[in-house]
């Protein structure tokens, strides 16, 4: 197989299996005499970064045998508190030397002569942590909220994959038609080290902003759109250049506790597969759209990605889980309600719950409501789900309160059909005060609102 054929390989592996599976087997055969002089440039060039006792390179990348001489490498993923992925492995320098072959064989000798050339001087190994998001829609267009972040929806057909998917066990290239991807640029350094000597790589996020780790950047893009969204799974992608130094190992795939890789929920959809080409395209009769303004976005999630969260973090994330669908209707009243305390309750956590219901829905009526009347609308709501909040945690039920027993054995449906309505007005209310605090930050003094005088941090 001549480089360029293979280049073109790595470019599709996503649309099929055997695709991936031809590039993943795919061997670099090295004559004997011209591999050992090889491993003796790499011994003398790379020697700064050899453990002499072993022979051992470490390196903040994966390498693979894949074909060439020498044993697998002993790689290390490490998830972070913070969502940040480290990786370094250690190998053979037979097994890093043919590794470096293949690259060179596939790029060119030149490119990764600069590309290692660049490690030498203290530059970094970069890579991407991406992430499959559950959001039922399609981006309009690419969005680039913040330096370092990316999101686009894939192509509507197989046939357009590029090459960096995770089709691998029982993930098929139709599942990835139309889903949501999250970017988000790292760096490692340094790219080469001596193994045993102590903490080797450092990774962290090259984005503008230290905390914009995926969950943020789903909370920002939830606000934005009003739409649920959740990582669903996230994968190391080392990018081409580096990727092929390590074909047979890498990072794995993960996914959080909480989410699973959910079937988007689209509408009014057929498959329609082209058996000539084996390519797949999904069809809608009307796309389902998200569109999103890139700057407003970025602002929020500027202001979500702050170390350490704050109140304003904590409400976003509750906000979010409480618009989940699948759990209980108690349970995503029980988040709204932390969501309000995070957002309008600050200094009164040691009254009673129906004092701070009070204020809690004062403050919301106040900070949002541009008249007596908005302002009346918005109090009586946010004091319903207030109060529903309040009866689910303590009695594990919203209708647990003995004047609504009655009526929930009378007519359950119409009353859940009541509460469900009340849960998506008070997300809108509680969506708006988010927005509004995002743009305008919190008021100086919350008292001072209520008296009218703090008119630029209303909506």
């Amino acid at each position: 197989m001549a480089p360029s054929q293979f280049r073109d390989l790595l470019a599709g592996r996503s649309r099929s299996r055997r695709a991936e599976e031809d590039v993943s087997g795919t061997e670099v055969v090295v004559p004997d005499n011209l591999f050992a002089r090889l491993v003796e440039v790499v011994r003398a060039e790379f020697r700064e970064y050899i453990e002499p006792s072993t022979g051992r390179i470490g390196h903040a990348f994966p390498v693979g045998a894949g074909g060439t001489r020498g044993r697998e490498s002993h790689t290390s993923a490490t998830h972070q508190r913070d969502g940040v992925v480290s990786f370094e492995a250690v190998s053979h320098v037979e097994t890093f030397a043919g590794a470096v072959a293949r690259a060179a064989v596939v790029f060119g000798g030149e490119p990764i002569a600069s590309l290692v050339t660049g490690w030498f001087g203290g530059e970094p190994a970069r890579y991407q942590i991406r992430s499959i998001v559950n959001v039922d829609g399609i981006l309009a267009e690419p969005l680039s909220p913040m330096e370092g972040v990316r999101l686009e929806s894939l192509p509507l057909s197989t046939e357009l994959f590029s090459g960096y998917l995770p089709v691998q066990g029982d993930r098929s290239p139709v599942q990835f038609l139309g889903r949501t991807v999250l970017t988000i640029d790292h760096s490692a350094s340094p790219a080469l080290f001596r193994p045993g000597e102590g903490p080797s790589v450092r990774a962290e996020r090259a984005t503008a902003a230290s905390g914009a780790r995926a969950e943020v950047v789903c909370q920002a893009l939830a606000l934005e759109a009003d739409v649920f969204t959740e990582v669903a799974l996230s994968w190391l992608d080392f990018g081409d250049r580096l990727g092929v130094f390590g074909l047979g190992g890498g990072g794995g795939v993960w996914s959080t506790p909480q989410a699973n890789f959910r079937t988007a929920s689209f509408q009014n959809y057929s498959l329609q597969t082209d058996y000539a080409t084996g390519a797949t395209t999904l069809a809608f009769e009307d796309v389902p759209e998200i569109v999103v303004d890139g700057e407003r976005l970025g602002a929020a999630l500027a202001a979500l990605a702050q170390s350490p969260p704050d109140r304003l973090n904590v409400a976003a994330s509750r906000w979010l889980r409480s618009k989940d669908p699948n759990p209980p209707l108690e349970d995503r009243f029980i988040d709204l309600r932390i969501a309000l305390e995070s957002l309008y309750l600050h200094d009164f956590r040691n009254e009673h719950s129906q004092e701070m219901g009070f204020r809690m829905a004062l403050f919301g009526a106040w900070h949002l409501g541009a008249d007596l009347e908005e302002r009346r609308t918005i109090r009586k709501t946010l004091r319903e789900a207030y109060n529903a909040a309040s009866r689910a945690v303590h009695g594990g039920d919203i209708d647990s309160g003995r004047k609504n027993r009655r009526r929930k054995r009378k007519n359950p449906a119409r009353q859940w059909s009541k509460n469900v309505r009340l849960l998506s007005e008070a997300q809108d209310i509680l969506r708006m005060g988010l927005l509004t605090m995002i743009a305008n930050g919190q008021p100086d003094d919350w008292g001072d609102l209520v008296l009218g005088g703090d008119e630029t941090a209303r909506a």
